[in-house]
């Protein structure tokens, strides 16, 4: 079993992963539109996995001045997402889909590339991503 450690606040948190899957997503020219990181957490930790996930992610929103935007989806998903007010870093945003139902943890790093430099182009590259993908992964389990 693999694991990788965040930090909270001055907190350490060991996050064990049963299964991971890691892939980018390109436009047709070759630019990365997001990392995708689907981890598959323990059954008997989940909750607790999924909570300091979604900790860390409101941690790393106070540190950037983000906002965290909260969507619920079907089957009690949540989708939590931060962006960057101000392009800045490597990366313009970051989503984490936590799906109790199917114990499943997704998360989007959305960098800035060739076709991706600020917020309003991100929030057309999201939309059109989760457009596509989570209906499928929401259904997967089904």
């Amino acid at each position: 079993m693999a694991s990788y450690r965040i930090e909270v606040r001055g907190q350490r948190f060991e996050v064990m992963v049963e299964e991971r899957a890691n892939f980018a997503l390109t436009d047709r020219a070759g630019n990365t539109l997001a990392i995708v990181k689907v981890d598959r957490p323990p059954a008997l930790s989940f909750a607790q996995q999924a909570e300091w996930r979604q900790r860390w992610l409101r941690d790393v929103a106070e540190r950037v001045d983000a906002v965290v935007e909260y969507q619920v989806l079907a089957g009690d998903a949540r989708l939590l997402t931060i962006n960057r007010r101000k392009p800045g870093g490597k990366f313009l945003g970051i989503s984490l889909l936590v799906d109790q139902r199917r114990q499943v943890l997704v998360q989007w790093e959305w960098p800035r590339s060739g076709s991706v430099a600020n917020l309003e182009q991100a929030r057309a590259v999201q939309s059109s991503v989760w457009n596509r993908l989570i209906p499928c992964m929401l259904d997967a389990a089904r």
